[in-house]
């Protein structure tokens, strides 16, 4: 008992020892007691302990379960397949899900997100500055300044303390980071406004604070006030290579700061690129070139919003344009900076050419052309480092080239500068052929007028519509009384007969019929039908002598004409008056015969069979025999026995009133015949030396053919005495014949005949001696010089070489010629009837080298004229005597000169050179005979009427509308000078008076000649001087310093000038010179002498019956003349009309009735309804009013189409669109194309009123928000109602468009109704812009001109001072920049999104969002996009566990500044082992065996790690740097990679890979905790963070990522996508 007491007691002092495992040896089970591996302690009862004989004599053996050589479980597990099949599967599936629900069920939760921020306080400064120190010490951690964080400077003071201690820029931006987040740590637990707004103030501050480094650089005063040299250095922030080198310091820290800060978010990215974008047109010269590198740096950014965009360009612009400006030698020093800003602006334009749609920026031509250079012209010269010569670069510049042509069309269509071309309607059609044909000179060329082929759609087909059209126009402008000329049917006759030649080779080539018999038809179908024929009284003679003369041109068959007519029964009888005859017989009638061998078959036709006698036989003969009594050298008679009661007059006005036929029958077949067989005698009897027809008797017959209209009589006669005669005197009438009726031989396309006659006579006489220069000049003339052959012309130049030569000899002397020749004041007094010839020859013998002697001659011919008219008193012989030989010394004087400078070129430089002013100042009493000496001039084709014109007339009304005070000279001045004025611009038959003694010899003769010298005036380029001077003529009416004598001549000689037959030719041909030099002159006079002006033009352009109507007030009458053939007219009678008005605002005492008169004319112009014509024909008549006519017109225009927008249905439908269309369109294009400048045109656009704006631009808004209503629905609706897709509702857009462009244009626009819808209206145009790019339809053209419009809205909105940015910001419903419609093409999105709100891309979110799973839903859903925090997400500084034991917490801390749910993080249940247990090999063997792994690694992982041959280290060996590769936390774990699909699984993957510094950047060190080694270049924040927490406190956390499908992301800043740092798992 007592043993066994013993036994127990020393039992229980004494335990029995315990084997335990080592402490690395993991169980085999958490919760089961299944042992550890490889540890077998002793046990009762165990199979060692037994003591059998087989144990005993050969040792222990364990038995194997099962047989290891030969045992497989293939059978059994085969068997149980074949026998149970799937059912294994789904239970070894079950099983394995059981486990991992078991799992996950035991392990603990995350904990809630409570991240801790450093402490703030308050320190002493010592500490706070030793603080700061450690902060600026790379080699201090962070993580023991994170402890605490000192209260110290803030925004300016704070970017000063971190540059003054040289804080390293990652450092930095922690301390920034961290001071902010606790500053705002409060007031964020509402949302994120707080942060928000702290970021905005951060930016403001880090703005300011750059600004303010930058106003440290200032120009020179003199460089800062003018554009002085650059030379001059700057103020001593630059000059001093200290001070430099300190500012560049600070500068580079800002700079590098604020990399940081915007790439990290921690600054405003909208804010500081608008700031930026500022900074380039507010920075001066010396500045630029710093923020043109900032700019270049952050250009993508600027680049993705037309908001930062707008002022960059603008700012860009106009600092090329002031650079420009500097001086050359200044230029030199600012290569770099031009290169810069040039390169920047062409690498926006290629980047986002619609950000140059800026209708502003290219209203300034001086812009245009300088961004015409910049991309187009000079593209490699703004940017020298381009190399034209690479492939590369000439595809960039052809890109720039077609950007720019795209751009400037498309600014250029917003402008209103470029209307859309209209197809030519009817009018326009008829207008153009109207004002071809009355183009007509003697310088046209008919062939080449192609007057047919002109807007006809068939000139080959006489039968189509189109030609009928134009033949009707044709015939009817060559007999309407409306136009002016002789010419005319000549024209219409050789137009015709130009098609029908063509007309007949296109016939003979294609074997078809000949286009004469459907001429015939047509011209007959014409004469039958046409009005204009048909009006017998108006027009009788003209069609008559138009379907003569197509007679004569064998284009109309006088023959076939009777014939049909006979066919048709209208065969009549009686005298030509009687009633009751048909129409074609009255023409018939009147019709002048082609032939005289159808005189039997006109008459059969008139009057029946048998022909009875008709009373135009008898007048016939009565005319005959007076004719024959004023040409008795043709008939046979004498001139002495002619009846002195023959009057010359009297035989012409005769002929003129006969019709047509007798005309013909007269001067063809008799008259014409008798003078050709008189000339082929006379050549018989005298031959061709001498004329053949005197001077009188020629001037008669051509007088009696030019009365009858008988051209080409008159060209008949003419051609006959050129082809033989050698008579000089017979040349002369000819040329000048040839050249009074210029216009009708163009018209009559007989001007390569004309001009062939011409060089053969010339050749005759140059073989004959004489040199006749008026001969010569006409055939340089350029009408005939183009006839002539090169070899004629030189043959012609050679001639008149060879002249001059003769006439001036090269002795080289130049003897000086007085101003004073007594000889030639002498010559009245001497009775030698040759002496001025004696004369002639003296002075071209002693002065002919001197290049002037003709004008001294000339001037000392004036003075000896005026001193005869002193002193010869009522001595009329002496007067005439004085005259005639004057004239004869200038004629002979004339002779000895070349052609190239004769008389008349020299006196008119003697008029321009002072001698106008010396015929002013000559006595009254000597006008008497200086005014016929002048006449005679002329009629001796001495001096040409436009010398005289120019030189005295012109200037003498000039100076007489401009007399100050009563002067008797400026009066005898004037008189002579209206008295010339008379004779060579009006007189036709000159009747004598008492007073004029001195002109009663004048001549039929040498009135034609007048005539041919007026041709010259009207034909050439000075009659634009005539125009300019009119209303000079006008002004001097209303003179009272002239008597009322002289003004009342004037008036009549200005009234009958302005309805002189002739004259108003030339008025119509040049009408719009006419028009412009009455209106010019007008604008500087008083309102009478306006109204007189206005007057005085109406005359011109309008008959005498409606010259005095007052057509300024009858409005429906203005405007019912707006048609072709009155156009001309009407139109100038408007703008008359408009400018009265105009003046008359300008007057107090008419002011009243001048507004009311324009605002009536306004209504009621506005209130019609415009038709496509007449809007066209009213905008070419309008277009360059200006003042308050054109405002009021601009004003009235917007009311007017306010009143159409109210109009407008609710809702809307087809027809009401198709009606607003209609009206709308045409007073929108009649406002465009007359308020509008045209290129060019430098005069203002008229401001807009305020009523007018209030009504207009409200109305407009709410018609575009009422067509985005109709358009939003269809948003969402999976298809767009019949009205979006109509195409009126389409064209409804466009006009809404244009409307809004126009009048964005204008100045005066933003009134306060019209800001107080702006808004809606930006919102409603981008949802039109959204719908119309993919939201309902994609229309390209509609979607390009509504996302301009909201540009150029954008852009012409008042920018509020708070809100300077609202583009960036602005928030439109319904329209996400990110959630655009999926059918919208990228291009578009490109377009878009720039121009709604700015949304900035965050590198470490971008593409990144939560996911949502609803209750009873497997499937995940996305949900809204992760928001970055860059002030919250801080870096994780907790300290890491470096003890030595495994880790198995049951709570996890979820303390990051990222939650670890958004990483969808959860406990696996697993070990963390510590750095001891991964250094030991052993330890990390076990674990491979035993713990599961398989979320962290792959199996092929797995098999590696498990293969391979451990180096045998001791536990204990703590200079091991391995680290476990297995755990899930392993270095190069790059995870799956994003796909377009984002998953749950996805997201947290993306979350974990969150990273906040790019491979570029220099990253902060958080992980020096850990040591040195964990400072790696380019690991990711974020993970870091991460993988510290989880490495701290986390231990059973892994993040598991199920495979997905791979995504491309898009890219951040130096980052690929999805792409995460290297990350090493710390225990």
């Amino acid at each position: 008992m007592s043993g066994s007491n013993a036994t127990q007691k020393d039992a229980r002092a004494e335990p029995p020892a315990t084997i335990r495992p080592p402490k690395w040896r993991a169980p085999w089970h958490k919760t089961a007691d299944l042992g550890y591996p490889d540890f077998l302690p002793p046990r009762p009862g165990q199979e060692e302990d037994s003591m059998a004989e087989a144990y005993v004599k050969t040792g222990f053996v364990g038995k194997p379960i099962v047989a290891t050589d030969s045992f497989t479980v293939h059978d059994m597990i085969h068997d149980t397949w074949e026998k149970n099949g799937q059912d294994v599967l789904n239970q070894l599936g079950n099983l394995m899900t059981e486990v991992f629900a078991r799992r996950n069920g035991m392990a603990n939760g995350i904990g809630p997100s409570t991240p801790k921020l450093p402490e703030r306080r308050t320190l002493p400064p010592q500490k706070t500055a030793a603080w700061i120190t450690d902060l600026a010490n790379p080699n201090v951690p962070l993580s023991n300044l994170a402890k605490v964080i000192p209260n110290g400077p803030k925004d300016n003071a704070l970017l000063d303390m971190l540059e003054a201690n040289h804080v390293a820029i990652p450092r930095a931006v922690w301390y920034v980071r961290v001071v902010g987040a606790a500053d705002t740590q409060y007031s964020n637990k509402a949302g994120n406004s707080a942060m928000t707004q702290y970021g905005i103030n951060w930016t403001n501050v880090v703005t300011t604070h750059l600004k303010k480094q930058l106003s440290d650089i200032v120009l020179p005063r003199g460089i800062a006030g003018q554009n002085s040299a650059i030379k001059s250095t700057f103020k001593s922030i630059l000059s001093d290579p200290e001070s430099r080198d300190r500012w560049v310091n600070r500068f580079s820290y800002t700079l590098a700061l604020i990399r940081e800060f915007y790439a990290e978010g921690l600054i405003d990215h909208s804010l500081f690129l608008f700031w930026l974008s500022q900074q380039v047109g507010q920075s001066n010269i010396a500045q630029l070139g710093f923020v043109t590198k900032l700019a270049d740096e952050y250009l993508e950014g600027i680049l993705q919003h037309r908001g930062f965009l707008r002022p960059f360009i603008l700012g860009c612009v106009e600092k090329l344009m002031e650079v420009g400006r500097i001086t050359q030698e200044q230029d030199a020093l600012l290569p770099t900076l031009t290169t810069s800003l040039a390169s920047l602006l062409q690498r926006a334009f290629v980047a986002f050419p619609d950000a140059f749609i800026y209708p502003r920026l290219w209203k300034s031509t001086d812009n245009v052309r300088l961004l015409n250079a910049l991309f187009v012209t000079e593209a490699t010269n703004a940017v020298p480092h381009l190399n034209r010569n690479d492939t590369r670069v000439q595809d960039l510049l052809l890109t720039l080239k077609e950007h720019f042509d795209v751009v400037e069309l498309r600014n250029e269509a917003i402008l209103f500068n470029v209307l859309p071309e209209r197809s030519t309607v009817s009018m326009r059609i008829t207008m153009a052929d109207i004002q071809l044909l009355n183009s007509i000179s003697p310088n046209t060329e008919i062939p080449s007028i192609g007057f047919f082929e002109q807007n006809c759609e068939d000139a080959t087909d006489p039968s189509t519509t189109s030609f009928q059209t134009k033949l009707d126009v044709l015939f009817t402008w060559s007999v309407t009384a409306s136009q002016y000329g002789d010419h005319r049917p000549f024209a219409a006759a050789s137009i015709l007969r130009t098609w029908r030649d063509e007309a007949k080779l296109r016939a003979t080539r294609r074997k078809t019929a000949r286009p004469d018999a459907a001429i015939q038809d047509r011209l007959f179908q014409w004469l039958d039908t046409s009005i204009v024929a048909r009006n017998h009284r108006a027009n009788m003679a003209a069609v008559s002598r138009l379907y003569g003369e197509l007679a004569r041109r064998n284009l109309f068959s006088y023959e076939r004409f009777i014939y049909r007519l006979m066919a048709r029964g209208e065969a009549g009888t009686g005298n030509v008056g009687e009633t009751g005859r048909s129409h074609l017989m009255t023409i018939l009638a009147y019709l002048p015969l082609s032939s005289p061998s159808l005189i039997n078959e006109r008459r059969a036709a008139l009057y029946g069979l048998p022909a009875k006698a008709s009373g135009e036989e008898a007048e016939d003969r009565a005319m005959r025999r007076r004719v024959k009594s004023a040409l008795p050298a043709i008939f046979g008679s004498t001139p002495e026995s002619m009846d002195a009661s023959v009057d010359i007059h009297e035989i012409l006005s005769t002929l003129e009133e006969a019709t047509c036929f007798a005309q013909g029958q007269l001067i063809m077949h008799w008259l014409l015949p008798a003078t050709l067989k008189h000339i082929e005698k006379m050549s018989l009897d005298h031959g061709v030396n001498e004329p053949r027809l005197n001077q009188a008797t020629y001037s008669t017959v051509v007088e009696m053919m030019r009365c009858t209209k008988l051209y080409a009589a008159i060209l008949e006669l003419n051609s006959q005495l050129l082809r033989d005669t050698q008579s000089a005197a017979e040349v002369m009438y000819v040329v000048w014949t040839l050249r009074r009726h210029a216009d009708v031989w163009a018209s009559m396309d007989a001007l390569q005949d004309i001009a062939q006659l011409l060089y053969a006579t010339h050749q005759r006489l140059q073989m004959s001696q004489l040199h006749l220069r008026p001969l010569v000049d006409l055939l340089n003339a350029a009408p005939y010089r183009r006839y002539l052959t090169a070899a004629d012309r030189d043959k012609i130049a050679s001639d008149m070489d060879s002249f001059a030569q003769t006439l001036h000899p090269d002795d080289h002397s130049q003897a000086e010629i007085p101003s004073v020749l007594p000889t030639v004041l002498q010559l009245p007094h001497i009775q030698d009837p040759h002496a001025a010839q004696n004369l002639a020859s003296n002075l071209w013998y002693d002065y002919h080298d001197n290049p002037n002697w003709g004008a001294v001659v000339w001037e000392n011919v004036m003075y000896g004229i005026s001193q005869v008219a002193a002193t010869a008193g009522d001595d009329d012989t002496l007067k005439h005597q004085s005259i005639d030989c004057y004239l004869m010394l200038l004629k002979e004087l004339d002779r000895y000169l070349p052609s190239g400078d004769d008389l008349d070129k020299q006196v008119h430089r003697w008029f321009t050179e002072g001698g106008r002013q010396r015929f002013a100042d000559l006595e009254p009493v000597s006008w008497d005979l200086v005014t016929p000496w002048l006449i005679g001039t002329t009629l001796h084709g001495i001096i040409s009427g436009a010398t005289l014109l120019s030189g005295i007339v012109y200037f003498a009304w000039e100076r007489a509308a401009s007399l100050s005070l009563p002067s008797t000279f400026t009066e005898a001045f004037l008189e002579a000078a209206n008295t010339l004025a008379r004779q060579l611009l009006i007189t036709d038959i000159y009747r004598p008076s008492e007073s004029d003694t001195l002109f009663n010899s004048f001549s039929i003769s040498d009135i034609q000649m007048l005539q041919a010298q007026r041709q010259q005036v009207l034909s050439g380029s000075d009659v634009t001087l005539l125009f300019k001077a009119l209303p000079n003529l006008v002004s001097l009416e209303v003179n009272n310093l002239l008597e009322e004598r002289i003004r009342k001549a004037s008036t009549e000689l200005r009234v009958e000038l302005s309805q002189h037959v002739q004259f108003r030719t030339t008025a119509f041909r040049h009408i719009g010179a006419l028009r412009d030099a009455f209106l010019s002159s007008s604008s500087s006079q008083s309102e009478m002498m306006e109204l007189r002006i206005a007057e005085a033009l109406r005359l011109i352009i309008h008959s005498e019956e409606h010259a005095d109507g007052d057509s300024a007030g009858d409005w429906e009458s203005l405007f019912a003349g707006m048609n072709a053939w009155g156009f001309s007219r009407s139109s100038i009678e408007l703008q008359l009309t408009l400018k009265h008005m105009s003046s008359g605002m300008d007057h107090e005492d008419t002011k009243a009735k001048a507004e009311k008169d324009l605002q009536r004319f306004m209504t009621g112009f506005f209130g019609r309804t415009l038709d496509m014509e007449e809007t066209d024909l009213l905008a070419d008549v309008l277009y360059g009013i200006s003042g308050r006519v054109a405002t009021k017109f601009l004003n009235v225009g917007l009311e007017r189409l306010a009143t159409h927008l109210t109009n407008l249905p609710s809702p809307l439908t087809v027809p009401s669109i198709r009606s607003f269309l209609h009206d709308s369109g045409e007073i929108l294009r009649l406002l465009a194309a007359v308020i509008v400048p045209k290129a060019g045109d430098e005069r203002p656009c008229p401001p807009l009123e305020q009523d007018a704006v209030d009504v207009f631009f409200p109305a407009l808004s709410k018609a575009i928000v009422d067509a985005g209503v109709v358009a939003a629905p269809s948003l969402k609706d999976t298809a767009p109602s019949p009205l979006v897709t109509d195409s009126s509702f389409h064209e409804y857009l466009v006009l809404l468009c244009r409307l809004l462009q126009f009048a964005l244009r204008f100045d005066g626009l933003w009134t306060t109704k019209a800001k107080g819808v702006a808004e809606d209206t930006v919102a409603a145009m981008v949802r039109l812009t959204v719908a119309m790019g993919g939201g309902v339809l994609v229309i390209p053209p509609l979607f390009i001109l509504l996302s301009d419009t909201v540009s150029y809205l954008m852009d012409e909105i008042p920018k509020e001072p708070k809100t300077p940015h609202i583009d960036i910001v602005r928030k439109i419903d319904g329209v996400n920049p990110r959630a655009l419609p999926p059918n919208m093409p990228q291009q578009y999105r490109n377009t878009l999104r720039p121009l709604i709100e700015y949304q900035p891309e965050d590198s470490y979110t971008s593409d990144l969002y939560h996911v949502i799973k609803e209750i009873g839903n497997e499937e995940l859903q996305l949900g809204p996009k992760v928001q970055a925090r860059p002030w919250e997400w801080s870096e994780y500084m907790e300290p890491l566990n470096q003890d030595g034991g495994d880790h198995h917490l049951d709570y996890h801390p979820n303390d990051t500044s990222v939650s670890l749910e958004f990483f969808m993080a959860r406990p696996t249940g697993e070990y963390l082992s510590s750095s001891a247990s991964r250094d030991n090999p052993l330890e990390v063997q076990s674990s491979r065996a035993l713990v599961d792994h398989v979320h962290g690694e792959t199996i092929f992982e797995r098999d590696w790690k498990e293969t391979r041959v451990l180096e045998a280290k001791s536990v204990d060996d703590s200079s091991s740097d391995s680290e476990d590769d297995s755990g899930p936390y392993r270095e190069g774990d790059e995870g799956g990679s994003m796909s377009a699909a984002v998953s749950p699984t996805e997201t947290s993957a993306r979350a974990s890979s969150v990273s906040r510094r790019t491979a570029e950047r220099e990253i902060i060190d958080v992980d020096a905790i850990s040591g040195p080694e964990t400072s790696i270049r380019g690991q990711k924040r974020k993970a870091n963070a991460g993988t510290a927490a989880a490495g701290a406190s986390d231990d059973d956390i892994e993040i598991i990522e199920q495979p997905t499908s791979a995504i491309r992301g898009k890219r951040g800043r130096g980052r690929p996508p999805g792409s995460r740092g290297k990350q090493k798992r710390k225990s």
